[in-house]
């Protein structure tokens, strides 16, 4: 249980630094777009709507990365199934979060800061996902228990 949540820590302070990095790679990488033109205050965007936003979503993922990676590994998947399902996930819970931020409308507007921050973040988090080396719990509890077993 320990290891989950240190893993969702990592995951979870990951995304909040890597976030607001892609999502201003982004604007200049559409800012080479003719028709894209990146607003002159793009610094207080970043503050104003990226940061909150990004503090918010983070939290809830991290509870959710937790939950699952813990329950997952509770049941014995292998590593690479539990970090594909917290992939999801964390792609579910940046749309889920844009959805609840934006009010009733589930489709992300075009006009707004909200698509470029879903795709942020969703490529934050999953960066971090499979940057960080989920260790499983089973491992620990076999070797103490045959410790134990064995004086």
């Amino acid at each position: 249980m320990k290891k989950a949540l240190i893993y969702s820590l990592k995951v979870s302070l990951t995304s909040v630094i890597g976030t607001p990095v892609a999502f201003l790679l982004g604007i200049y990488l559409l800012a080479i777009l003719p028709e894209y033109h990146v607003p002159e205050l793009i610094a207080f965007v970043v503050a104003v709507v990226v940061l909150p936003c990004t503090l918010y979503i983070s939290l809830i993922e991290g509870v959710c990365v937790f939950l699952m990676a813990w329950l997952l590994d509770h049941f014995g998947f292998k590593r690479y199934i539990i970090k594909l399902c917290l992939s999801v996930l964390s792609v579910f819970i940046s749309y889920i979060a844009m959805a609840v931020l934006q009010g009733t409308s589930y489709i992300p507007m075009e006009d707004d800061y909200s698509y470029p921050l879903m795709l942020a973040f969703s490529i934050a988090s999953f960066a971090s996902i499979w940057l960080y080396n989920l260790k499983p719990q089973q491992c620990d509890s076999t070797s103490a228990t045959t410790n134990d077993r064995n004086p």
